[in-house]
């Protein structure tokens, strides 16, 4: 493509016969612009052409810069098409704004000599042009990029009015289609009446200055990035930085398919690493941000030492890391604490309405994603609890906190199978991860790769004006916290390029987590706890060279720090795994018949034989009477006519202690640790005790006890067998003969005998078969 003027013929050529064909006055000192002119020459932009007068633009010598000038401009553009062989003239000012197309027309020979005459016709009033196209790349585990989906095209449209609508962002097929472009732009164009013009405006918006286009990258990730030049930085939407400081030039993006300004609405947005101490004082001033983000939990500081060690371990992405799980009832300021993640990575003023992940609200897939995406930073996810969750959405809810605990507990061996996901297939999580809820983690396996606190009221400084906390968001205003965590940064990716790049830093890091794991002898309690004594390591590292240590607590201090979150951990992880077994202890004996459940009027439920009822046998005589089996464990709501989904089965204390018996082989009953043990399966009552009496459906009288659902005993429906066999499986098994001399497979009994009903309580052949089936299945699974 030619974009600048080759001859002074060519250059008064088309200004003539442009200025001929919209009718203009002659054009006065012409000649002297024109001979002004050297070959060749610069892009030449009239900055009216009505009257000639023209001035070439300092330093405008491509058509790119010309385009993106503020000056009025009429630009000759040789911007032949292989198949069409057009010639265009952009112009601006007056009525010669738009598209041109330069044409010529032959006269017949005349004396022997054929004439040619060459002039100018608008194609369009308005234009487009590909102004640059973008590559969208994601980060591996050592910091190499690759691309990820297409590339991104951004044009801009010059209207007749003269103004410029910028469309960024659109895809190859939309970008490279002038049909789209105006659909999107909303710029108040019209496309051209005739087909061929259309196809002019479109070879137009292919081929105007395509050399010229700007080439730029974008990431869909943050964390550790090596760019074109092997330069190791640390990306982050707001802000980036690398060895040398920050990096303005480096975009960081939406994960892939995410709607147009999805960053712009969210926190993520606001994350940013590029706010650099520059002086003694803005040191001192960042490093005040630990002793105030440690003065929050006064009475606590195993609070404090854990968020803030996740915080700083991050940026290391190690590759087993302990997910940060704070339980606390409702205002004892658990979510207050997760702030402190927005505080030191973003320059937002912390709001815990703006953490990333409200657990209750988002869905597995958007957890995944967010985690996948910011790498070496930490996320918070906020409210997971039970109370007030319809049984769906606990379910999703659940499916969301189990995505970001195996999301935050990294990429280790045994971790493998869980990791894949985040931006692409694949991808290994290399964020950290923080929790808040009402309730502990639901089971022993997210348990173990928790750092469990349990909060309570009074732990946190929230009293009064000028508490605590109000100091520490007075001091995050003012960018105390953000300024520390990006200088830390900073200090990160300089030590990285002087020690051989971030493979050896993330090796440095790793040998330093093994060294501190292998002191202690509780295993994975140690492995989790051990990613945040590697951040408090360097943490003090980072803080010695800016001669700061003295405002961290003592190595002592924190050695029995994490001792106590070590213990602490391995007993939550014990208790947990003492809850599961009691739950399952109850489903077994309601299921095998060693212990019933009654109504909550003390009467026989329906269908009594899913409850651990049988017909009463007297010497092989059948009376037909039906009793409870074994001691009685609680109650259940509603009929056979109740939803599924509204029944709940209350386990009494005294079918608490029956279960702990059998559990723990008659050690001394612990109510205390019992309710602990069982609280993650039962929905809460008031200030979050898992001992609640609530008004259930079709229920009148209430019963005061540990509420679960009957999926959680899995004695749901769905988990029937009998219901599931009699109306899915036409599966055969060995009943007994029945009145009607015939011998049925299971299906065929309930359709004949029961006339298709699932209440077979009055039928012993029948309860023995689903008890078996049941054991069979709970067995398989």
């Amino acid at each position: 493509m030619e974009s600048s003027v080759t001859t002074i013929d060519e250059a008064g050529e088309l200004f003539s016969e442009l200025a001929s064909h919209v009718d203009y006055a002659e054009a006065s000192g012409e000649a002297e612009y024109l001979a002004g002119l050297s070959a060749p020459a610069p892009l030449t932009l009239m900055t009216d052409i009505s009257h000639g007068a023209g001035t070439a633009i300092p330093g405008a010598r491509s058509l790119r810069e010309a385009l993106e000038s503020e000056v009025p401009m009429w630009v000759p553009v040789d911007a032949s098409d292989a198949m069409r062989g057009h010639r265009f003239v952009i112009a601006d000012r007056h009525r010669a704004y738009g598209l041109w197309e330069r044409c010529e027309q032959r006269f017949p020979e005349t004396r022997g000599v054929a004439e040619t005459r060459t002039y100018h016709e608008r194609v369009s009033p308005w234009f487009a042009w590909q102004q640059g196209v973008s590559e969208i790349l994601v980060a591996g585990l050592d910091g190499s990029t690759e691309r990820v989906g297409e590339a991104a095209t951004t044009v801009v449209v010059y209207t007749p009015r003269g103004v410029r609508r910028m469309l960024p962002d659109l895809s190859d097929e939309d970008g490279d289609s002038i049909r789209r472009v105006v659909a999107k732009a909303k710029a108040g164009v019209a496309l051209p009446e005739a087909r061929v013009a259309i196809d002019k405006v479109n070879n137009a918006l292919r081929t105007i200055a395509f050399d010229e286009r700007a080439a730029s990258v974008k990431y869909a990730c943050t964390g550790w990035i090596l760019d074109d030049d092997g330069v190791l930085v640390f990306g982050a939407p707001g802000g980036s930085v690398d060895a040398s400081g920050p990096r303005p030039d480096v975009c960081v993006v939406a994960p892939v398919g995410s709607a147009p300004g999805a960053l712009k609405t969210s926190s993520l947005g606001s994350l940013r690493v590029d706010r650099l101490a520059k002086d003694d004082e803005a040191r001192r001033h960042a490093a005040e941000s630990i002793s105030l983000t440690l003065g929050i939990t006064p009475r606590r500081l195993d609070v404090g030492v854990a968020v803030i060690g996740a915080i700083f371990s991050a940026p290391l992405m190690l590759a087993t890391r302990g997910v940060v799980f704070i339980q606390g009832g409702a205002g004892t300021g658990k979510s207050l604490e997760a702030t402190v993640t927005t505080g030191f990575q973003t320059d937002e003023h912390p709001d815990k309405n703006r953490l990333p992940i409200s657990i209750p609200k988002s869905s597995k897939v958007g957890a995944k994603v967010i985690a996948g995406w910011a790498r070496g930073l930490t996320v918070a996810g906020d409210d997971w609890r039970i109370e007030g969750l319809s049984q769906v959405d606990e379910r999703a809810a659940r499916g969301t906190l189990t995505t970001l605990v195996q999301a935050g507990y990294g990429a280790a061996e045994e971790a493998k199978g869980t990791q894949q996901g985040g931006l692409r297939a694949g991808q290994v999580s290399q964020a950290t991860v923080l929790v808040t809820g009402e309730v502990g983690p639901p089971d022993a396996a997210q348990t173990s790769r928790s750092i469990h606190l349990r909060v309570e009221k009074g732990d946190f400084d929230l009293a009064g004006p000028g508490n605590a906390y109000d100091r520490w968001v007075e001091c995050a205003d003012a960018g105390a916290p953000n300024m520390l965590f990006s200088s830390y940064i900073h200090w990160l990716a300089q030590r990285a390029d002087a020690i051989g790049g971030l493979t050896a830093l993330m090796r440095e890091a790793e040998s330093v987590r093994r060294a501190w794991a292998s002191t202690r002898t509780e295993e994975r309690a140690s492995e989790t706890v051990a990613s945040l004594a590697v951040g408090w390591h360097y943490l003090r590292a980072f803080l010695d060279d800016w001669l700061l240590e003295s405002v961290l607590p003592d190595e002592a201090a924190l050695a029995a720090v994490f001792d106590t979150l070590v213990r602490a951990n391995v007993d939550v992880a014990e208790t947990t795994s003492l809850g599961a077994r009691l739950v399952e202890a109850l489903a077994a004996m309601i299921q095998g018949g060693s212990g019933h459940l009654t109504s909550h009027s003390n009467g026989m439920p329906t269908p009594a034989g899913r409850w651990g009822w049988s017909v009463r046998t007297s010497n092989g005589d059948e009376s037909g009477h039906m009793v409870g089996m074994g001691p009685k464990l609680g109650w259940v709501s509603g009929t056979s006519h109740t939803p599924e989904c509204d029944r709940r089965v209350t386990i009494g204390v005294d079918g608490l202690k029956v279960a702990w018996s059998d559990v723990t082989g008659g050690q001394q009953w612990s109510r205390e640790t019992a309710e602990r043990a069982v609280a993650p399966y039962t929905e809460h009552g008031a200030k979050g005790s898992p001992k609640s009496k609530p008004r259930l459906a079709d229920t009148p009288d209430r019963r005061e006890g540990y509420v679960m659902r009957l999926d959680v005993l899995g004695l749901s429906s769905e988990e029937a067998d009998g219901v599931a066999i009699a109306s899915r499986e036409p599966l055969t098994c060995a009943v007994a003969t029945h009145s009607d001399g015939a011998h049925h497979d299971f299906a065929t009994h309930i359709a004949l005998v029961h006339g298709g009903s699932l209440d077979v309580s009055g039928c012993q052949e029948c309860c023995d078969h689903v008890s078996a089936r049941h054991r069979e299945a709970k067995a398989l699974r």
